[in-house]
């Protein structure tokens, strides 16, 4: 870890940040928190010409031209489907990309940095590369920072999809996106701008991969055997119209009867009201898809969707809530009022909490009848994956995971565990010991005195969300 710190600048002094010289040279060589509001897909110009250079507007054009040509006007009513048809994609597109842009993970918008030693409130497009970044608990992590010192735990659910707290030691890189949920500490700007990760996930996230459904497929297969024989059917229909109409009108009259007649019978190829009523078909589904909610960038997505068989999923904040609340609580050795008053009184020590605390102080309440003086309190770590406290007469109570806050676990407990584990809970237990806290070292000679069943509650629409997929023969995968 150490290693890193090496390439910290010469020039910057860890307790007086950045002076204002430094800052401007940044900004200069574009080592600023700019990010580029561009979306990472198609421009307008890109999704318009994309829309209209087509083969099926290619041929009508060209009879459209044709019909014009000779003063036909009336004939030539047949590209009010094509320019509906063509405008239906350009809209929904360029609304799918304004949507699309205004997509953002980030919502911290001030920070609090060192600058010319002293703390100073910026935004965060005003970051600058090697600033010394405050992180406290609640905010948001907006650029890709090295961990000064330690103390700091993180949620970064939001970049992993897991929602357990990650410690933060000094050296430890904290990606942007992350949820500060414990602990202050001061870090270094490592990375900015386009060069977060933060950045790079939404850049994945506004891209747009096109993918061609079965229906345009065949459609652009027709239209390629039609755009194939249409130069022959043309001629000899042009020369049949010309000779029926020669033998009764004049030259000129018979050549623009022969243009229209064959102009006629060629549009007459080309399925326009089958493209017309496809389009009309998916923009209806996509119309549909937006009032739930769901952003489709094109027009075939609906199409794209009907036919997905295989959903991969994660289970965190998609099939549960993604908040944790206590099950059962399973008692042995001492009476419930006075375990659960312990443990209200232990997690009233605790000034930051994190999610299964919060699940915690939800159900154990503090009992006045209960007087309890504190001799030693140790604050919850990863690394012990516990938190416990020496109350004066009684000895050490200690929350936290139940394969390492006690050297034995008695069968029946371990029973119970066991069966618990398989039910699919997440296990704490309580557990006391006559002993002291010695030297913020928490012993491990004592007992279980509660098991403490954690669950992530399924969303109440899971099961028949699930259950639909599966009538309909598609199979889910969780990750």
């Amino acid at each position: 870890m150490e290693e890193y710190f090496s390439i910290i600048p010469e020039e910057l002094n860890e307790k007086t940040g950045l002076n204002e010289r430094q800052i401007e040279e940044r900004i200069l060589k574009n080592k600023s928190n700019q990010l580029d509001t561009q979306s990472a897909g198609k421009t307008t110009k890109e999704i318009i010409l994309k829309n209209c250079m087509t083969l099926f507007n290619f041929l009508n054009v060209m009879l459209f031209i044709t019909v014009i040509s000779i003063g036909s006007f009336r004939n030539s009513f047949f590209m009010v489907s094509i320019l509906v048809n063509t405008s239906m994609g350009i809209f929904q597109e360029i609304k799918a990309k304004k949507t699309i842009e205004k997509l953002s993970v980030l919502k911290q918008n001030q920070v609090t940095v060192l600058r010319g030693g002293k703390e100073v409130t910026i935004k965060k497009e005003e970051i600058v590369l090697d600033d010394l970044l405050f992180l406290a608990k609640g905010m948001q992590v907006p650029v890709d920072v090295c961990a000064l010192s330690q103390g700091l735990f993180v949620d970064e659910s939001m970049i992993t999809g897991e929602s357990e707290l990650v410690e933060k030691m000094r050296g430890d890189t904290i990606y942007s996106g992350s949820l500060v949920m414990q602990g202050k500490i001061k870090s270094i700007v490592t990375q900015v701008g386009e060069e977060t990760y933060i950045a790079k996930l939404t850049k994945e996230a506004k891209s747009f991969k096109p993918m061609r459904s079965k229906i345009q497929i065949a459609i652009d297969r027709i239209l390629r055997v039609i755009a194939i024989g249409i130069i022959p059917i043309a001629l000899l229909v042009l020369l049949n119209q010309f000779v029926l109409s020669a033998m009764d009108l004049s030259l000129v009259e018979s050549r623009k009867l022969a243009i229209i007649g064959s102009t006629t019978a060629i549009s007459s190829l080309i399925p326009e009201g089958l493209v017309l009523l496809t389009s009309v078909a998916l923009a209806a589904g996509v119309i549909k898809l937006s009032k739930i909610k769901v952003l489709a960038q094109s027009l075939p997505a609906i199409e794209t969707l009907a036919r997905v068989d295989v959903l991969c999923l994660d289970k965190t904040g998609t099939i549960t809530e993604g908040k944790m609340c206590v099950e059962e609580v399973v008692y042995y050795h001492k009476t419930k009022e006075e375990v659960d008053a312990t443990i209200a009184f232990l997690l009233k020590q605790d000034t930051e909490s994190n999610m299964s605390t919060e699940a915690l102080k939800k159900v154990f309440h503090e009992d006045t009848s209960y007087r309890f003086k504190k001799e030693n309190y140790v604050p919850f770590s990863s690394e012990s994956k516990s938190q416990a406290i020496e109350i004066n007469g009684q000895g050490t109570f200690v929350l936290g995971a139940f394969d390492l806050i006690v050297n034995n676990i008695e069968t029946s407990i371990k029973v119970e565990i066991e069966s618990a584990l398989k039910a699919g809970y997440r296990i704490l237990a309580f557990a006391h010991t006559p002993s002291s806290i010695m030297d913020n070292q928490v012993p491990k000679d004592g007992q279980i005195i509660a098991l403490i069943l954690i669950k992530d509650k399924a969303k109440s629409d899971a099961k028949q969300i699930l259950t639909y997929f599966k009538e309909q023969g598609i199979k889910v995968k969780i990750i």
